[in-house]
């Protein structure tokens, strides 16, 4: 099946006309405490999301494990 973050990425991201302060928004929503505390202090910019994201890429094996526990019931 598809992971949690690969269809994040691909449905977050598809959209150009999003700002990136509401992807960024949405990606903190969904994740696990234990991730989003992580990056939540960095700024809400595109440069922010982008490092969020390679955060998330680089440091989760199982991206699947980030989702928080709202998102795993839906």
């Amino acid at each position: 099946g598809i992971s949690f973050w690969s269809e994040f990425k691909a449905e977050n991201d598809k959209h150009d006309g999003l700002p990136n302060i509401m992807k960024f928004a949405y990606l903190l929503e969904l994740l696990d405490s234990s991730v989003s505390v992580e990056i939540e202090g960095f700024p809400f910019t595109y440069a922010g999301y982008v490092k969020a994201k390679e955060i998330i890429e680089s440091e989760y094996d199982r991206q699947d494990e980030i989702v928080n526990s709202h998102r795993q019931r839906t």
